[in-house]
């Protein structure tokens, strides 16, 4: 007994009042995780929904529309998607969108990544303007549109 006369908690029954409280807080902590994740996902399907109402834009004829199309996959969060599409189109709306790339990307990949698209981009709209002489030069088979492998 206590020296006042009461009798001292065992282990037994300070654990029973604290497992309450426990199991309150982890009950709430995994309410709070799924909800995030839910949230999340949501947030996934809306910007899928935007890209698609935007999808349209990428196949009309005017250069503006595309460009449009191309910075909202940006700031949608697909800065690699709108940099593949325009390098499978070999598409000149998209030369403002590679440049701000190139130049703020967070990420390195997509940055050497539109940096590359839009030298070729140069070199494609090079040689489509070239005199027609110089893209089949007599001295050799065609001008390389690619880069030469490294020699390190």
């Amino acid at each position: 007994m206590a020296p006042d006369g009461k009798k001292s908690k065992d282990i037994w029954e300070k654990l029973a009042s604290i497992s309450s409280l426990v199991s309150g807080v982890l009950i709430a902590r995994i309410g709070l995780w799924a909800t995030q994740a839910y949230n999340y996902r949501q947030l996934e399907i809306n910007k899928l929904a935007a890209l698609d109402k935007f999808r349209p834009l990428l196949d009309s004829e005017k250069s503006q529309d595309r460009e449009f199309a191309y910075s909202a996959f940006v700031l949608l969060g697909h800065e690699e998607l709108a940099v593949r599409m325009i390098s499978q189109n070999q598409d000149e709306a998209g030369k403002r969108v590679l440049s701000d790339l190139a130049a703020t990307s967070e990420k390195n990949s997509t940055r050497d990544y539109a940096k590359e698209t839009l030298t070729s981009l140069k070199r494609i709209w090079f040689l489509d303007n070239a005199d027609p002489d110089y893209k089949n030069p007599p001295f050799g088979d065609t001008i390389p549109t690619t880069k030469p492998p490294s020699t390190r």
